[in-house]
């Protein structure tokens, strides 16, 4: 079971995973481009997403979408539906996938029993947080190739991390309208934006796979850098 966003700042302990395992009480198979959890709906579960890609999206009232966040193997999904007396997002499959359902009440027991579990959540949504400071900075001040360069970078970066790719290579199974709702472009911008990103030669397709300049890129991207916290001294004592 993936675990990157709940173990990336403390090492679990193997009472610690079992706890979080036991959470789980159904395991979820949805193909290619299904919702799954439609904004509005009853909040009753939250997910981990063990296998595949997922967006999260919300509609305005005229209609428009909005994507804001691309998932991978080890995030939560739905969390900040929490907050609120029903979804305030849409998830949908970007790729098939699994997910693992933990039932709300079931995930308040670990932040009782497990508080260093519980607090290490709780970093993961700040770290959460800093994306969408991010990504604001970043349609509201980068240029559209900056914000393609920077989205690239970002997503290669999170994958190698949860050992999902290797160095320079970026499997890419969005279509262009979905990178464009996540960048606040057109399709037909980013369409342009990939092509001079050829040009420049910051960017080779392979089959589906993007491989990356990745020095290039990152110089491109006027975002500062982000160094994270690990095995901070403050967390809760283990237990188990």
């Amino acid at each position: 079971m993936p675990l990157g966003r709940v173990s990336e700042f403390a090492t679990l302990t193997a009472g610690e995973r079992e706890a979080l395992g036991a959470l789980i009480t159904d395991t979820l198979e949805y193909r290619r481009r299904s919702p799954i959890r439609y904004e509005g709906a009853p909040v009753q579960h939250v997910y981990l997403l063990a296998k595949g890609w997922v967006a999260s999206s919300m509609t305005l009232k005229t209609g428009a979408r909005q994507f804001f966040k691309v998932h991978i193997p080890g995030d939560i999904l739905g969390a900040p539906s929490l907050a609120s007396v029903s979804a305030v997002e849409t998830l949908t499959a970007i790729t098939d996938c699994t997910i693992k359902c933990i039932p709300l009440s079931r995930l308040g027991s670990i932040f009782a029993e497990y508080p260093r579990v519980g607090m290490s959540l709780f970093i993961s949504a700040n770290k959460e947080r800093i994306a969408l400071m991010d990504l604001l900075a970043a349609v509201g001040r980068l240029s559209a190739i900056e914000r393609l360069a920077r989205f690239l970078i970002d997503l290669h970066d999170r994958l190698l991390v949860v050992g999902q790719t290797e160095v320079s290579r970026l499997p890419m199974p969005m279509t262009q309208e979905e990178i464009a709702d996540l960048l606040g472009l057109t399709a037909v911008h980013v369409n342009r934006m990939l092509h001079e990103l050829e040009n420049q030669s910051l960017l080779h397709r392979r089959g589906k796979d993007f491989i990356l300049n990745l020095p290039e890129l990152q110089a491109m991207n006027p975002i500062a850098s982000r160094a994270y916290v690990q095995e901070p001294s403050w967390l809760p004592p283990s237990r188990g």
